[in-house]
């Protein structure tokens, strides 16, 4: 037997110790497999928000037909810098816990104009607000965390309370004779440092238990298990 043909059964042999298949799987993991799967994520997440972009453009042009001829191009001037000016595109580089996400960090910071206090959405949907900053990244606190608060309001009738983070947000400070009911939207009322018009979630259940306010327990729209790129609005 030749010596190319004893080399290769030697080789095969090698492969079935344990300690070289981990060496190799690693090897491939680190080199190959990850790469691949961030690639392919990135790709998605690509045409997603080129079909949503598509979505609010063709809303646009449908709008727009109803509108003057003279103010239409103004219109389209603040439609093409309204998503570069307002949104900062960012990616989540950790999250704590994992499990039930009260923190997140993102790859964005000072440098890309990141400043405390600004909300951070996914998909539209509140995520939370922006605690700390560094010349690179930004620390999110979320609504699942019992330190949150920000200001809501009853999209069907404009009752006002503020939403009290953690892993199950409720909201604080709603009378008992004010006109709330579950299935109603809420979103950020404006009041505070965040901005008006956000959806945060809807009312899941109202107790009316309490002498004074209802305990209104809400089920947020984004939930922890949904991650990507998020927007930091400035």
């Amino acid at each position: 037997m030749s010596k190319k043909q004893l080399l290769f059964p030697l080789i095969s042999l090698i492969f079935f110790f344990k300690p070289v298949k981990v060496f190799i799987h690693t090897l491939l993991a680190d080199s190959v497999y990850i790469p691949v799967l961030k690639a392919e994520k990135y790709v998605e997440e690509i045409f997603y928000f080129h079909r949503e972009y598509s979505k609010l453009n063709e809303l646009l042009l449908i709008t727009m037909e109803n509108i003057e001829e003279k103010n239409r191009r103004e219109i389209f001037d603040l439609w093409k810098s309204g998503l570069d000016s307002t949104v900062i595109i960012a990616r989540a580089l950790y999250f704590d816990p994992f499990g039930q996400v009260q923190k997140i960090t993102l790859d964005r910071g000072r440098d890309n104009g990141v400043r405390y206090g600004q909300p951070v959405v996914y998909r539209g949907s509140l995520v939370g607000k922006v605690y700390y900053t560094t010349d690179r990244l930004s620390f999110v606190m979320t609504l699942y965390n019992e330190n949150f608060r920000v200001g809501i309001t009853d999209r069907r009738t404009g009752v006002l309370g503020v939403l009290a983070g953690g892993i199950h947000p409720e909201v604080l400070y709603i009378p008992l004779w004010a006109d709330v009911k579950p299935g109603d939207t809420l979103l950020t009322s404006g009041i505070g440092i965040i901005r008006g018009g956000i959806p945060v979630g809807v009312i899941e259940k109202v107790d009316s238990s309490s002498d004074f306010f209802y305990r209104i327990f809400v089920k947020p729209f984004w939930d922890f298990s949904a991650t990507g790129l998020f927007g930091i609005l400035r």
